[in-house]
């Protein structure tokens, strides 16, 4: 996969996480995941076509999505994922999605994106049928969420 594939979605989390949050995310390591991969216990997991084909998720731990929700909601306390918090989640894929499509559509790539889906859970795995996926870990303020991509 092209790093000039990657960059729109690392671009758009940034801006989202500084915009929503007043935050600054730390790019940690990427690596590449393939075939089936233990996930977080939260996973925002949105559809690519147009240009491009396939998925962007965000996946995270239970504790660090209640403190993302928790950013999103102007601090508000987040004690467990209820509807609420998972909305703010769901909609920080959303916007990352949104905003990566914008920046797809600025180097001339048309993409669309599916409305987000999220699964809460433990012991779950990711599949990428056919397909290798990039990892990139971004911090916000020690809590972990991974970008992970797979186009073709």
């Amino acid at each position: 996969m092209k790093t000039e594939y990657i960059n729109p979605f690392l671009d758009a989390f940034n801006n989202v996480v500084q915009q929503t949050m007043n935050i600054t995310a730390e790019k940690k390591q990427l690596y590449i995941k393939e075939g089936s991969q233990k996930s977080g216990e939260v996973v925002i997991s949105i559809g690519i076509t147009g240009d491009l084909n396939g998925n962007f998720i965000l996946n995270m731990k239970e504790d660090t999505a209640k403190n993302v929700a928790s950013k999103m909601m102007m601090g508000m306390p987040v004690a467990e994922l209820d509807d609420m918090a998972k909305s703010a989640i769901a909609e920080l894929g959303n916007m990352v999605a949104g905003n990566a499509a914008s920046n797809f559509s600025s180097t001339g790539l048309k993409i669309d994106i599916t409305p987000p889906s999220m699964y809460t859970g433990r012991d779950m795995s990711i599949f990428s049928y056919k397909a290798k996926t990039i990892c990139i870990p971004m911090d916000i303020e020690n809590n972990v969420v991974e970008i992970d991509v797979a186009l073709s």
